[in-house]
């Protein structure tokens, strides 16, 4: 593993179209020629909210690593949330018409007005369906790997996906029930019903400053928390991302919708996907509390499904990138051994 991790990490940032709008993407890795159609694999990432898939970078080489670079990890970040400086997205969210107008009717967005819109969380879904479907060779066996509301939107895909595309899917401290009813959700919903405008009308203004400035912003905020200790540097240069506006008028149109959306346990669906899914929960997530994960466990639904020991916290990436990824790996070889055996 030491010998590994001084490997050369091969990184490739691009933006695809996806349904219309430009989506960030990052690869860490490709096949090697030794591969073949039979047996490549790919680690692709569907992230939390912000989706912004640069806090994952860290984590994504510490997997490429862990396979000694034979399994590529790709990620998919959510439409939106991430500012295309080729300005190649012509078509506006639902978030910024909102953030153009005075405050819409919540009704709008409770009766689906914009189920079709690549902002809301069923496009965020069906972007990731059609990037798979017209990014990833056909041959290549899919371990897919969510974290938070990225989990749900794995769940939500698979129906979508040919399963003999799909390896297997590791969700990673999942909210996929009762997010508005969890302790942090009990506060963030009124306040993303009624005042993310504000939010929004703060980074416009922070937006004039400098980068450097912006750049401060960013340690003080993670100094202030106490958390800035050996943090990757991946995580201040993708937080620099929601000063801008549209991004974030897109991540909390989104965290509104999770709110309103992600509910009842589809146990038919986690059922249904059982041999395939892997979920492990944090012991004290305020997004997923431990009770969630009792409530998965005893309705026996035969899925691999884990609590944490380690007291690791929702938003791994900030300080325990490597960690989970030596988990995941780990889980996955274990998994990998059972199949081919």
């Amino acid at each position: 593993m030491s010998s590994a991790r001084r490997m050369e990490v091969p990184w490739t940032r691009e933006f695809v179209p996806l349904n219309g709008v430009t989506t960030h993407i990052v690869k860490c890795g490709y096949w090697l020629q030794t591969s073949t159609p039979t047996n490549r694999l790919l680690f692709l990432i569907i992230p939390g909210n912000p989706g912004v898939i640069q806090y994952y970078e860290r984590f994504m080489e510490c997997l490429y690593w862990a396979s000694e670079g034979e399994v590529p990890v790709w990620g998919v970040s959510h439409t939106g949330h991430v500012y295309d400086p080729s300005n190649l997205a012509k078509r506006s969210s639902p978030s910024q018409h909102e953030s153009q107008s005075s405050r819409p009717s919540t009704d709008s967005l409770n009766n689906g007005q914009h189920a079709d819109e690549p902002f809301t969380l069923k496009g965020q879904i069906n972007n990731k369906i059609e990037f798979i479907n017209k990014h990833v060779p056909e041959d290549v066996r899919l371990i897919l790997l969510g974290h938070s509301i990225g989990c749900y939107m794995i769940l939500k895909m698979l129906d979508a996906l040919s399963p003999r595309r799909v390896f297997r899917c590791f969700l990673l401290f999942p909210t996929i029930e009762r997010m508005a009813a969890s302790p942090n959700g009990t506060v963030a919903t009124p306040l993303l019903r009624w005042l993310r405008w504000l939010a929004v009308g703060a980074a416009h203004s922070i937006s004039f400053l400098s980068p450097r400035v912006k750049y401060r912003l960013v340690l003080w905020h993670f100094g202030a928390n106490k958390t800035s200790n050996n943090i990757p540097e991946c995580i201040y240069n993708a937080t620099m991302e929601i000063f801008t506006p549209s991004c974030l008028a897109n991540v909390l149109f989104l965290a509104n919708e999770e709110m309103q959306q992600v509910d009842k346990l589809d146990a038919d669906l986690v059922s249904r996907h059982a041999d395939k899914l892997c979920l492990y929960y944090g012991q004290s997530d305020s997004w997923c509390p431990r009770e969630y994960f009792y409530n998965v466990r005893d309705r026996k639904l035969k899925c691999d499904i884990r609590l944490c020991n380690r007291g690791y916290e929702h938003a791994f990436v900030i300080k325990a990138s490597d960690e989970m990824a030596d988990i995941v790996w780990g889980w996955f070889q274990s998994h990998n051994l059972e199949e081919s055996s």
